[in-house]
């Protein structure tokens, strides 16, 4: 499923620039400039495919409250990596990479929150129970 990005390339740049304190620079980097639409709809496609593996509908993540502000910290997490070649493991881009906050956050439209509405995105998913010292899935099925 293709997401729209929650936010324009120029917010990403102005969100770039900000980060980079280039404000009064000429221009960011070349480099960056390239990848940035890359690194925009990267960011749409892991908010996309994070909340929909947790049962959110297409339409509950495009209206997602915080889309936005994921959308831009995961394409500065992305342009950093990238274009600017630090490590993912190098301290400024890990500021950014909120990904595995996408797994447990709360999804909330308008303020209020919602559960997700793909029943069967949890098929064969539950808790773990102890048997007699035998590890059993409980499921719903």
């Amino acid at each position: 499923m293709a997401y729209p990005t929650f936010i324009t390339d120029a917010e990403l740049e102005t969100a770039l620039q900000a980060h980079l304190k280039t404000k009064n620079q000429p221009q960011i980097p070349a480099s960056a400039l390239l990848m940035l639409p890359a690194c925009n709809i990267e960011g749409a496609k892991t908010i996309g495919a994070k909340l929909s593996v947790r049962g959110f509908t297409p339409d509950q993540i495009a209206a997602w409250d915080l889309a936005p502000e994921f959308n831009r910290h995961i394409g500065v997490y992305w342009l950093l990596v990238y274009a600017a070649n630090f490590s993912a493991d190098d301290l400024w881009p890990e500021k950014h990479n909120v990904i595995d906050e996408l797994d447990t956050i709360a999804v909330l439209i308008d303020g209020v929150p919602v559960v997700p509405g793909n029943a069967t995105a949890d098929f064969g998913a539950g808790m773990l129970a102890q048997d007699n010292a035998t590890y059993n899935r409980q499921t719903k099925w």
